[in-house]
């Protein structure tokens, strides 16, 4: 009768001590797991859809590129913490085919692809793809990057956010949309004919020289 006592105290300290550990391996998942959260909360830059021309237009366009990527099978840049995507598009209505750029790194490499695709003319205020071309990819070092002065490009303001942004417009040309992707935060910006208004101020110039930048890796 002592003995099975003395098991019957060894292992009620033996329950005591294993839910001591699980609540204890439990409090230190949540707390690693706030962490986490909160090291990785995401802000998220993008135009007001109830501002000027521009800003109404950029959000339009923006909301456009969420159907083409899903189209494309391209993951939400605005969810995404897992390192450094850039995305340049390049978009008219009035010919094709139209194309995204991706500067994308993994795994401490730098990686570049060309999607081209066509919108019909009856589809372009939906966004609806009409084909795909096989994508292009390409690796590109670190000193291809320094070369793209990225960390310029993240304080361009969009053409909503310039003072006389309204002010300039073409006809029949291409728009640039560049979307903006790390860990800690996302940017949309949107630019009417940047090549074409390279001339007149210095954020078209700025912009379309990142764009022929990146053009240019895909030809080295």
């Amino acid at each position: 009768m002592p003995k099975l006592r003395k098991c019957s105290t060894l292992y009620a300290t033996y329950m005591k001590i294993l839910v001591t550990l699980t609540i204890a391996v439990t409090l230190a998942s949540c707390i690693s797991q706030q962490q986490t959260d909160e090291v990785i909360s995401k802000t998220i830059h993008i135009p007001d859809s109830l501002g000027t021309f521009y800003s109404r237009q950029e959000y339009n366009d923006y909301k456009k590129l969420k159907t083409i990527s899903a189209q494309l099978k391209l993951d939400s840049l605005e969810n995404d913490t897992s390192s450094l995507e850039i995305r340049v598009w390049s978009l008219s209505s009035y010919f094709n085919p139209q194309s995204v750029r991706i500067l994308k790194k993994r795994n401490g490499k730098y990686l570049l692809s060309l999607i081209t695709f066509y919108v019909a003319p009856q589809n372009w205020e939906t966004g609806k793809i009409d084909s795909i071309r096989p994508e292009l990819r390409v690796q590109i070092s670190s000193s291809d990057i320094e070369k793209l002065k990225i960390d310029s490009i993240w304080k361009l303001p969009s053409q909503s956010e310039m003072s006389n942004g309204d002010s300039f417009g073409c006809v029949d040309g291409s728009d640039l949309l560049l979307e903006m992707s790390n860990k800690v935060k996302y940017k949309y910006s949107f630019y009417r004919c940047p090549y074409i208004l390279r001339e007149r101020d210095k954020v078209f110039e700025t912009i379309d020289i990142f764009s022929n930048k990146i053009g240019a890796l895909f030809r080295q």
